[in-house]
């Protein structure tokens, strides 16, 4: 009880903080949901489908995940900065955000289209399945409306939406499942929760907010955002290039089936990036007004995230890569047994993922999106290196182990190579080595 008074009155006085936190709990609530429903009838896809089919659906994603990248300008995190910064002037921020990713998605969506025929020219199923997918890019959009409500701290709008878009979703999975719908239902099925997306978003801002009609052009503002987003812009295609090309060149080197066993082992992996994916999209904004005020308050509190981060990272890791080989063929069942080792070595990123992901707080805090954009073409040139090396060698498995490799690079040893984050690479140091809560 005395505890309960203690964080009760820590809190009265703390409005930011106590909107951080709420905004936290409609986050985490989201994803806990996301995770039980979403992630159980994905497997049940999985298991419909199997390997060869769930590997041509994979390569598809993954193929149309890059291009998507590339319409995206990297925009997210540099119009949320412009909202906490100019709150005035969101209605040009979105007005303008949209105009530019309305003409990148356009440009994009050819450019893939001509790219998948030049690569897969002579297989109509895997053509087709990836210029569906890759329609989202479409869609995507409308994301500069969650980004807004991101920038005001009120996760529970763009909550409403996801859970929305999340039931119908499986519910058209399950029917397409039970109806035993071909593989390219699957493909359409994705498209169109990228379009339930965007409506809700558009709903929900028409509702809470008011007309998207009031949303302006604003000519200088579009150069400043763009001049402002290309490093991060470069640095998130680089990103996902290293996250996907693992998969397009394991179906390069081996098969479609490898491709499946490795993509089971990657979605286990990354249903837990939602963690610091979340926590960090609820304290960017208040982590920036911190470092404005009191630098060295800022630092403290850059420390705890790192703590956090990583006994969260340890915690999850340690029993999961135990029992990888158990965990795999009770989900997935014995079809998919080879991706084991796969998943046993690939879930040893998530402490480097969650580092990575709260390092991202001090890029964007300090304008080091130049920095960010180094680090992330040296670890894509260093992915794409090993992944030539270890995939013939040993398929899946040896795409694991470049991408671990990669992220450890990413995440810790390349700050060292640059002196603005020596300094956060020995908060993520002690973290390491001897993370505390407090």
């Amino acid at each position: 009880m005395n505890i309960r008074k203690k964080i009760l009155n820590q809190l009265k006085d703390r409005p930011i903080l106590q909107k951080t936190i709420t905004n936290l709990l409609w986050l985490f609530s989201e994803k806990i949901l996301r995770l039980v429903v979403g992630f159980f009838v994905s497997v049940w896809v999985s298991r419909y489908l199997g390997p060869s089919d769930f590997g041509i659906f994979s390569y598809a994603l993954a193929f149309a995940t890059i291009f998507a990248a590339i319409g995206s300008l990297g925009l997210d995190q540099i119009i949320i900065k412009e909202f906490v910064k100019q709150p005035q002037k969101a209605e040009q921020i979105l007005g303008t955000s949209f105009r530019l990713l309305s003409i990148a998605s356009c440009v994009t969506y050819g450019f893939l289209l001509i790219s998948i025929f030049y690569f897969q020219w002579d297989d109509k199923l895997t053509l087709i399945m990836t210029s569906i997918i890759g329609s989202s890019i479409f869609f995507n959009i409308l994301n500069v409306i969650r980004c807004f409500f991101e920038s005001r701290i009120e996760a529970k709008y763009n909550v409403w939406v996801s859970n929305a878009a999340l039931a119908i979703i499986a519910s058209i999975k399950v029917v397409s499942i039970l109806l035993e719908a071909p593989l390219l239902v699957f493909g359409i099925i994705y498209a169109f929760e990228c379009f339930l997306f965007a409506l809700g978003y558009f709903i929900m801002y028409s509702i809470k907010i008011g007309k998207v009609k009031k949303w302006a052009f604003n000519k200088k503002l579009s150069k400043d955002i763009l001049r402002s987003s290309l490093p991060m812009m470069f640095s998130i295609i680089l990103s996902t290039i290293y996250l996907k090309i693992d998969q397009i060149m394991i179906s390069e080197y081996v098969n479609d089936k490898e491709v499946g066993l490795y993509a089971v082992a990657v979605t286990l992996t990354q249903i837990w990036f939602f963690i610091p994916t979340i926590i960090y999209n609820s304290i960017f904004p208040s982590l920036l007004k911190t470092k404005e005020n009191n630098e060295a308050l800022y630092y403290k509190r850059l420390q705890n995230l790192f703590n956090i981060m990583t006994i969260i990272g340890y915690i999850l890791a340690i029993p999961i890569s135990i029992y990888a080989s158990f965990l795999i063929t009770t989900i997935y069942g014995i079809p998919y047994a080879a991706a084991a080792p796969m998943f046993g070595v690939l879930i040893w990123v998530l402490p480097l993922v969650n580092l990575s992901t709260s390092r991202l707080v001090h890029i964007h805090t300090m304008n080091l999106e130049k920095t960010f954009l180094y680090i992330t073409l040296m670890s894509c040139i260093i992915n794409i290196v090993l992944n030539l090396i270890f995939i013939p060698l040993w398929g899946g498995l040896g795409a694991a182990i470049a991408t671990f490799g990669t992220h450890l690079f990413s995440a810790y040893l390349s700050n060292l190579l640059f002196k603005p984050l020596r300094k956060i690479s020995w908060l993520m140091t002690k973290a390491i080595i001897f993370p505390k809560f407090l």
